[in-house]
């Protein structure tokens, strides 16, 4: 259960990457570039508070405990976190379209991200994922 536990809680899980893994290919992320360009700005006052939990605990996270080498990420993880890196507007943008093709996702992580902070909250507390 330690194990299981650790894994569970690691600053890095910010979603179910073993899902993601079966729903995301590299054409389906590129596709995904145009699209913001067309989205971008529409709802950027929800869309922050999100933004800003998934990135500074988790960055700073990764710096602290070397978390990123202990997860020992797949290629569909290194492709989501270099997706973070380098425009966290199109990661959530992935989640977000996913979520809508993804049944078992669609009201909680729908939820999180076009809603409010407590649909935020309780979304990661179903699943145990933490960031502190």
């Amino acid at each position: 259960h330690l194990e299981e536990r650790e894994e569970n809680t690691s600053p890095f899980r910010i979603a179910n990457f073993d899902l993601l893994s079966q729903l995301v290919t590299r054409e389906s992320v590129l596709s995904l570039y145009s699209t913001l360009e067309k989205s971008r700005g529409k709802s950027e006052s929800k869309r922050a508070l999100w933004l800003k939990k998934l990135s500074e605990p988790h960055l700073a996270a990764l710096s602290e405990d070397n978390a990123w080498v202990q997860y020992k990420p797949t290629a569909a993880d290194q492709l989501l976190f270099d997706i973070h890196r380098a425009s966290p507007s199109v990661l959530m943008l992935l989640l977000e379209t996913r979520a809508k093709v993804a049944t078992q996702w669609q009201s909680s992580l729908s939820g999180c991200v076009l809603e409010d902070h407590l649909l935020w909250q309780r979304w990661h507390a179903e699943r145990t994922i933490l960031f502190s």
